[in-house]
């Protein structure tokens, strides 16, 4: 299985309106931790024996983004000229799980594996920010082995959120993936009021499954649970995580949950679930944390630190106690810093291997000293939201792009 991330910018920001909801402001980031964590997070990959693939941070500012800062809706963020800025640098460059859904070819009447771009609805600039991650896959895979298709129609009705609502279980060819939406009719007005943008609806994923000729016997499409939305989550991978045989889940992640568990474990008898109670840990607690934001990789469960501290730790120790893992892992990683956990940032494509990058994408350790000094000398420690648009920013980032060190 390929494991393909992105570093982090120079000019890399935090802005929650970038997500849709209301009343949200910019604040102080912190590039260089960010991208570091990326790196520690390849590192504790390639420890594994795991192929890796690295895009380097796009351009900025993209003139794709600057078009959509010109009309986006920033009414609703506390302070308008920074705001304007931060959409204007662009956002979640890190975040590859947001941009593209995965269809591995086991999965589908297809020869290739397939990544579906997000329909980011209601998102200019996230929308914009698709273009270049799109762009950015393509530069970077073989299409032999994949293929980057475009999205589901651009209408509110389709809005989706890539592979931060999927998550496949099982092994081949017995595999099964569940499809986590937002929008359900229903939801509270206080809730559905605090989002700027459309929720991921199940219409649009079952788009993206027509697309990529999913085949129907692999699908479920379900909701997310509200109580876990109004915690934070803007994914199912924020409170749920899976791998071949084993499900990492909250106890409010879906609508449903009982029922679904069910039918998964019916699906597949060697399934082994561990649900954390919201008793024992609440949604909050596990997103901030990122206590389900990680990676079965193996016999590993690769983990932020802090997700091994404290009741979060209590909770993931149960993991190895009951058989969905041998081992845990913590590495160095604030989720916070990226917008969720290790499973946010990194897309995985089962079925391939590193004969699907192209040269100068492949990752080994070799590497990455060279990396981690690119980013020591370009990456500042802290980036106050008005010093984004400034000329100095825009040199950083010319010169960070000038000196980038995995060459083809």
């Amino acid at each position: 299985m390929l494991h393909l991330l992105a570093l982090p910018g120079p000019a890399h920001h935090c802005l929650l309106p970038c997500r849709g909801r209301r009343g949200a402001s910019v604040w102080t980031s912190h590039p260089r931790a960010a991208a570091r964590a990326v790196l520690q997070l390849a590192d504790a990959l390639l420890e594994l024996d795991q192929p890796v693939g690295l895009l380097p941070p796009p351009l900025r500012p993209a003139p794709s983004l600057a078009e959509a800062v010109a009309w986006h809706d920033i009414a609703h963020t506390d302070d308008k000229e920074p705001a304007l800025a931060a959409l204007a640098w662009g956002g979640d460059d890190a975040a590859l799980g947001l941009h593209a859904s995965v269809f591995p070819a086991a999965d589908c009447d297809s020869e290739q594996c397939q990544l579906v771009l997000a329909n980011h609805s209601g998102h200019p600039v996230r929308s914009a920010n698709a273009l270049v991650q799109a762009q950015r896959l393509r530069q970077a895979l073989v299409p032999d082995w994949v293929r980057v298709g475009t999205g589901a129609p651009s209408w509110p009705r389709f809005a989706t959120s890539g592979a931060a609502s999927q998550l496949r279980l099982g092994t081949e060819p017995g595999t099964f993936q569940l499809f986590a939406h937002q929008a359900a009719h229903g939801m509270p007005k206080e809730l559905r009021a605090r989002f700027s943008a459309p929720l991921s609806d199940a219409e649009g994923q079952r788009a993206e499954a027509r697309m990529a000729q999913l085949r129907s016997c692999h699908g479920l499409f379900v909701r997310q649970l509200w109580a876990g939305i109004d915690a934070g989550a803007d994914g199912i991978d924020q409170l749920a995580c899976a791998g071949p045989s084993a499900l990492l889940i909250h106890e409010q992640c879906l609508g449903d949950q009982h029922q679904v568990l069910y039918a998964c474990q019916r699906e597949l008898p060697k399934l082994k679930v561990l649900q954390i109670a919201r008793t024992a840990l609440t949604a909050a607690d596990a997103i901030q944390r990122g206590t389900c934001g990680g990676l079965f990789v193996g016999q590993h469960y690769l983990a932020p630190a802090a997700a091994l501290e404290r009741d979060s730790g209590r909770q993931l120790a149960q993991l190895p106690e009951n058989g969905l893992c041998t081992e845990l892992r913590g590495i160095d990683y604030e989720p916070n810093l990226l917008g969720g956990g290790p499973s946010r940032v990194c897309l995985r494509l089962p079925g391939c291997d590193a004969s699907a990058l192209r040269p100068g994408y492949r990752l080994d350790r070799k590497n990455l000293p060279l990396l981690h000094s690119w980013v020591d000398t370009h990456h500042p420690e802290e980036l106050l939201p008005d010093q984004l648009s400034s000329a100095a920013s825009a040199e950083r980032c010319q010169a960070a792009s000038q000196a980038w060190p995995l060459q083809a």
